[in-house]
């Protein structure tokens, strides 16, 4: 599993005519447990039986095996992991299951479709079956066993630490008006007042004509989100000339680039850890399982001994 530190830049228009330049970390980890789809030990097994097979096999016929390796496999992992379940692998016997589940409040059916008929039409679904199959095993064999304690949450935090860090927040407040020598004039006095500490809101709906798409068009500007990462606590307004608008830019917010504490990061590090620890397990039982069994491929037939 890989943790990722995804970083995302918001831009987004409040109705005070604010721009939001943000950036915040998010932790991922792999694919969601409750979505698994066998994918890891799916490959695993296919790429252990082309490994034996591909060396002999001409070029032409290749890509079949590959395709052929990797169905066998699927259907493999699938049969695995309804034996590890106690679930039977059948289109009524899953739809049984789902209004169970439906019934429990721990499966949703989409607005106006009656459950019967939501779980019928499911369960026809072998990738449904599957992830079915597989929450019903996690829950049962995985969840309420495996923890992670502060020891390991402090351990995996010490060791990321660039995975912890929130990047500096801004938030921009911008009064305009279409360029003109006068307008120009005008918005060199604004960005004045808003450096002397005048407010805001009075100075917009005093000074302020520009609004709707052409507030938003504004907002996109490239020159104007350069000129705004450079405005700081000390130096927070600025007066922009595009080609079109004169903007006076007001640093509104400004939050540093700090580090996340290991407390501040535990709720989800501990979540995401405990995810991790649950797919290893899963992937390594559903491997032993399916190691039981192998796979026959040959150039012009498929066998799958189960």
């Amino acid at each position: 599993m890989r943790f990722t530190n995804v970083r995302k830049i918001i831009l987004g228009i409040a109705a005070a005519g604010m721009l939001a330049l943000e950036a915040a970390p998010v932790l991922v980890v792999g694919e969601p447990v409750l979505k698994f789809d066998g994918a890891e030990v799916i490959s695993a097994a296919a790429g252990r039986e082309m490994a034996a097979k591909m060396a002999g096999a001409p070029a032409e016929r290749r890509e079949t095996l590959e395709r052929a390796a990797l169905d066998r496999a699927r259907d493999l992992c699938a049969v695995s992991l309804y034996r590890l379940a106690g679930i039977d692998d059948s289109p009524a016997a899953t739809a049984d299951f789902m209004r169970v589940e439906i019934a429990a409040g721990r499966l949703k059916t989409p607005e106006g479709v009656s459950p019967d008929a939501y779980a019928d039409k499911r369960a026809g679904d072998a990738a449904t079956r599957f992830r079915l199959a597989a929450g019903r095993w996690i829950d049962q064999e995985f969840g309420g066993k495996v923890t992670v304690d502060d020891s390991e949450l402090q351990e995996f935090y010490a060791a990321n630490l660039p995975m912890f860090v929130v990047p500096e927040k801004r938030r921009i407040a911008l009064i305009a008006r279409a360029r003109s020598p006068e307008n120009d004039r005008i918005m060199g006095e604004v960005t004045a007042k808003l450096r002397q500490g005048e407010r805001f809101d009075v100075l917009k709906a005093q000074y302020d004509e520009v609004s709707g798409v052409a507030a938003e068009l504004l907002i996109a500007d490239g020159e104007l989100n350069s000129a705004a990462e450079k405005l700081t606590p000390e130096s927070d307004a600025g007066l922009v000339l595009l080609e079109r608008y004169a903007v006076a830019v007001k640093l509104a917010e400004y939050a540093p680039e700090r580090l996340l504490s290991c407390e501040e990061a535990a709720p989800t590090l501990r979540k995401s850890l405990k995810d991790l620890k649950i797919r290893t397990a899963v992937n390594s039982a559903l491997s032993a399982e399916a190691a039981k069994h192998k796979i026959e491929i040959n150039p012009g037939v498929v066998k799958n001994d189960l």
